[in-house]
């Protein structure tokens, strides 16, 4: 027995530093601020710098149709960069800031399986059991402030793909097509899953109640 009480006392143990990390991490509003970016923010910002590029080729080039190839390119290459740095600070204002108490990662402490069982937990692939509580919510905050994150830099993605000269050959334009739905598809699984973390916040709210 002294084996097992052993190994009791060290995932005891690892739980309680991970409860410690744990406390007072909170999300003040993650949600809004990917909204905002999606719905503000990144549309905006691409389309005003489309439009002025293609003022600049009218009025530069006349309008001829392969400067205005060039220009186009150019223009979604400064849309790419542009997205690029403002995206560095839009999660350095809005979405870090989002998250109160996030220094260090709560899951350091444990092992991997139990990290396993508990991102199940998180993302709904296995029933919520109410031990641990504190520690599965903050690191549900913390899962969530990741995706966010991703999904904030993934839409720059495709900005810097269009801004690539195809030369006319049909292999680049299916291999540009594969990387879209690839960045595509990873926006969607981190939306799902940024979604289904919320969502256990919401479940588990009431009996997070002191």
């Amino acid at each position: 027995m002294s084996g097992l009480d052993d190994l009791m006392a060290k995932s005891d143990d690892r739980w309680a530093r991970a409860t410690r990390s744990a406390r007072g991490v909170r999300d003040k509003g993650l949600e809004r601020a990917l909204k905002a970016y999606y719905t503000i923010y990144f549309p905006i910002g691409p389309v005003v710098l489309l439009a002025l590029v293609a003022w600049g080729e009218v009025v530069l080039t006349g309008g001829t149709y392969r400067d205005g190839l060039n220009f186009l390119t150019l223009g979604w290459l400064l849309a790419g960069v542009c997205s690029l740095v403002g995206s560095f600070g839009y999660i350095a204002k809005r979405i870090d800031t989002a998250v109160e108490n996030d220094k260090i990662d709560v899951l350091t402490s444990l092992e991997r399986q139990e990290k396993k069982h508990l991102r199940r937990q998180i993302t709904g692939k296995a029933g919520i059991e109410p031990e641990h509580l504190v520690v599965k919510r903050a690191a549900a905050v913390q899962l969530r402030r990741r995706l966010a994150t991703q999904l904030i830099y993934s839409p720059t993605v495709p900005l810097f793909l269009f801004a690539q000269d195809s030369g006319g050959h049909i292999v680049f334009w299916w291999l540009m097509a594969a990387a879209l739905v690839t960045a595509m598809a990873g926006q969607a699984y981190a939306l799902r899953d940024f979604r289904r973390a919320g969502k256990f916040l919401e479940l588990t709210a009431e009996d997070a109640k002191p």
